[in-house]
């Protein structure tokens, strides 16, 4: 598997070559690839990525969807082409707002051409992050997204 250090390489933009990337990332793995893009003087020469992540719940899995957010916000995740995050599905375990309002926030006021999938988002979603979303969409952000799958509920609010 892949290991913490290769996985900040890739962020930070340090394998060059890597212009196509798949990544299926637990949050162990997630938090040092953001903070790789976050850290790196430039964003990688990637050219498209598909991404999962799954998240469990708790700080950690909250610290990566935050810093998901930062680099949505940053622009440097222009390249995204698939994005699946999957969470727990029992509320009681489900990441904490904090972590899906950033990740909502920046998704409104970011633009990402290339992303067309936006799934298994179980996320315990609440009516703040899908207005959100729904920013997104009014604000033609997410122009090319053809699959939209929100699986694990919302709980209202």
């Amino acid at each position: 598997g892949l290991s913490e250090a290769v996985v900040w390489r890739i962020g930070a933009g340090k394998c060059p070559s890597l212009r196509t990337l798949s990544l299926c990332l637990n949050e162990d793995l997630a938090i040092p690839f953001f903070q790789g893009i976050v850290q790196a003087a430039e964003s990688p020469k990637t050219t498209k990525l598909d991404l999962c992540i799954y998240l469990p719940g708790g700080e950690s899995g909250n610290e990566a969807l935050k810093l998901a957010g930062q680099v949505l916000e940053m622009g440097r995740l222009s390249f995204l082409r698939k994005l699946h995050i999957e969470g727990r599905r029992n509320q009681e375990g489900g990441l904490q707002q904090e972590g899906r309002t950033a990740f909502f926030r920046a998704l409104s006021s970011v633009k990402l051409p290339l992303l067309t999938e936006l799934s298994r988002l179980e996320l315990w979603l609440r009516d703040a992050d899908l207005r959100l979303f729904a920013d997104a969409v009014r604000a033609g952000n997410i122009p090319a997204l053809r699959v939209l799958d929100l699986r694990g509920g919302s709980v209202g609010e």
